[in-house]
């Protein structure tokens, strides 16, 4: 089974348009720059196909690490129409709704792409883990996978299958990462570095109980530093026709993670 928990699933998602809403409001027009662990989480939910009263459990056994591939930096802003509520409209067929429709202004990110790691973090997961190797490698998926909102529609494809070679200090991280992890920055100027606050495990009645302020690099660079508790991973990358070896921080839900390969 240690073999088993030392294998990485890597594959990339990516499109036109993303919008990951921040947690501080139900309509807020700001993004993260990322999809949080939460939302990869639902994503592999969606492709495997489970059920979205049983995917938090499930996926909460799998650890989670994204890349920023490429530029991000380019975003727009567009208004989107959302029903109106306020006097129960659309919940009681009786009311007359008096203001329909109201627009808000959202940021959404364009053309983007992202990496995202995924291992078992715990010996449960290695069934799910292996399912989701499957499917992304045949190119399938249960549910349709979107960028944050249902209109923004993802394509996924498959890069490839590796293994964990070491986890300890890295010079630099190819991943998003958490800020406490970096203990001697190095500030370049081609760097573009944002702080982000984001949920990385959310209990099964959907409410996140555990943040991470984590640090990203919006040009698809690396972060530079001494960093702790960084993971490297080996995999030939199918996508690129090469072997790759990658430190990537993995975020995981399980308060008793099992860390091999150290």
């Amino acid at each position: 089974m240690k073999e088993e928990l030392q294998k990485v699933v890597v594959f990339d998602i990516y499109g036109r348009l993303a919008h990951f809403r921040r947690f501080s409001t139900t309509s807020s027009p700001l993004s993260f720059c990322f999809p949080p662990p939460t939302t990869v989480r639902g994503m592999i939910g969606a492709i495997v196909g489970i059920s979205k009263e049983e995917y938090i459990e499930e996926c909460n056994q799998l650890d989670i690490a994204v890349r920023i591939n490429g530029s991000i930096e380019k975003t727009i802003m567009m208004g989107l129409n959302y029903l109106d509520t306020k006097e129960g409209c659309y919940i009681d067929p009786t009311v007359v709704c008096k203001r329909g429709h109201t627009q808000i202004r959202i940021e959404f990110i364009k053309d983007p792409s992202y990496r995202i790691y995924v291992k078992a973090g715990s010996e449960k997961g290695v069934w799910l883990l292996n399912a989701l190797h499957n499917f992304v490698k045949n190119g399938q998926s249960r549910f349709t996978v979107s960028l944050g909102l249902a209109q923004l529609t993802a394509n996924i494809r498959y890069v490839g299958k590796g293994k964990m070679l070491r986890v300890g200090r890295v010079g630099s991280v190819d991943s998003v990462c958490p800020s406490r992890l970096i203990k001697t920055p190095r500030n370049k100027g081609d760097k573009k570095i944002v702080f982000e606050r984001v949920p990385s495990v959310m209990k099964s009645e959907r409410v996140p109980y555990k943040y991470e302020l984590t640090l990203a690099e919006i040009t698809g660079s690396t972060i530079e530093g001494l960093i702790d508790n960084i993971t490297t991973v080996e995999y030939y990358s199918e996508v690129e026709n090469k072997t790759n070896i990658d430190n990537v921080f993995f975020f995981t839900a399980q308060e008793n993670n099992v860390e091999v390969g150290v």
